[in-house]
């Protein structure tokens, strides 16, 4: 066998060796990525079979309501209004949550209550109370609106409203008449004043809703009364707290009574400027986890306060209260609150509409949940009989007299 025969068998082994090292070097990987696919592959196929259950279940689940809509579309002896169909069954739905407070809502629905936590309305700027012979008396007005423009006066009284008699057509239908129109278009109000008819054409707009109202009590007091915490009312009550600080007021007495609640991140940021730094209120969830959903930063109120609250004092305005009282040791006045310390969310739905429900339970950070039971106050005083808490005046106000008595011994 020459040299030359010999080197390339050499070249040749080496070369064969050189592959078979290489084989052996790609067999785990191709070992490696079989795996790989087989336990890819038996992923697939569980969350495939999860799917088509869960599908089955669900088909399996809704399976009476569909047969429902069958027979009723084949057998009900006038035409289907599918659509109030739909809302009806959403409702009955959410309604099965055997909660209060879990709801569904129709598109308009939603629409209005987007504009309520705004702090925002549809209608013409006026309060009114039922007459004895059921009509509409104006009891307040909202100083910028379209009803102050074209002179509506306090205790003027509407018999009628686009024609139709206030008393025949119902106290709160005529309300909704008032309303419920579109935007931009005319109501006309047939307006009692003493011995004078009035027709005035009253624009309906959105208007602005004062949920803050605030003044200088006798002593130098500053009264701030938050009747709804909805997204304007942090603007509203940061300004009541630089107006009556620039007044140099001594103290303050926040009124809830008939604070239903609302929005917590308005009641939170109202808290902020009256509590010291830290976690002031906490949410727990059905899996038992926390968070946070108010907290203050350092600058705090240093004046002494009260609270007077009530029955229908409910939700956020009870957690406003309760935190008062666990960070600055506020006396509180009236009688025992609602008692509702838990939150909603609600999410609108793709379709249209919304889903409210009940999410977690709310309470401070230093006492117990107020659930079911209320929050008592420390100077139990019943309202007495005939008394308007809406009185601009505050004719016979015991509950407010009370408040002012009680915050003069503080500070003193």
């Amino acid at each position: 066998m020459t040299d030359e025969t010999n080197n390339k068998k050499k070249k040749f082994m080496l070369k064969s060796d050189n592959d078979s090292k290489n084989t052996s070097m790609f067999r785990p990987i191709l070992v490696s990525c079989s795996i790989t696919f087989v336990v890819t592959l038996l992923f697939s196929f569980q969350v495939f079979s999860q799917t088509f259950r869960y599908a089955k279940e669900t088909a399996d689940k809704y399976a009476r309501a569909e047969e429902i809509s069958q027979f009723v579309n084949e057998n009900f002896y006038k035409e289907v209004d599918e659509e109030k169909l739909m809302n009806s069954m959403l409702t009955g739905y959410v309604s099965g949550l055997d909660d209060k407070y879990s709801r569904y809502q129709t598109p308009e629905e939603y629409e209005n209550t987007q504009q309520t936590d705004k702090g925002m309305m549809t209608g013409i700027g006026v309060t009114v109370e039922k007459t004895e012979d059921g009509y509409m008396k104006v009891t307040d007005i909202t100083t910028i609106s379209p009803a102050k423009r074209m002179g509506v006066l306090i205790g003027d009284i509407i018999t009628a409203v686009d024609g139709h008699d206030v008393k025949e057509t119902g106290y709160n239908e005529s309300i909704a008449l008032i309303k419920e129109g579109d935007l931009g278009v005319d109501v006309v109000l047939t307006i009692k004043r003493g011995d004078e008819t009035l027709d005035l054409p009253v624009t309906r707009k959105q208007i602005e809703v004062q949920t803050v109202k605030w003044e200088v009590l006798e002593g130098n007091l500053g009264y701030i009364r938050i009747e709804h915490f909805r997204s304007n009312t942090f603007a509203q009550f940061e300004t009541a707290l630089k107006e009556l600080d620039e007044q140099n007021v001594k103290g303050y007495i926040f009124d809830l009574r008939d604070d239903g609640g609302g929005l917590v991140n308005a009641m939170s940021d109202c808290l902020d400027p009256l509590l010291p730094e830290g976690d002031i209120a906490i949410a727990t969830y059905r899996d038992g986890h926390t968070e946070v959903i108010c907290k203050s930063d350092a600058n705090e109120t240093n004046l002494p306060m009260v609270a007077i609250m009530n029955g229908n004092t409910a939700s956020s305005s009870e957690l406003f209260i309760a935190s008062l009282r666990d960070f600055k040791g506020i006396k509180t006045i009236g009688t025992k609150s609602f008692g509702k310390a838990i939150m909603q969310t609600t999410s609108p739905l793709k379709t249209g509409g919304a889903i409210t429900v009940t999410v977690a339970e709310i309470k401070t950070t230093k006492s117990e949940s107020y659930h079911g039971i209320g929050l008592y106050p420390d100077y139990e005083t019943e309202l007495d009989e005939g008394v308007d808490i809406n009185d601009k005046e505050h004719t016979g106000d015991n509950q407010l007299q009370k408040a002012v008595e009680v915050l003069k011994t503080e500070i003193n």
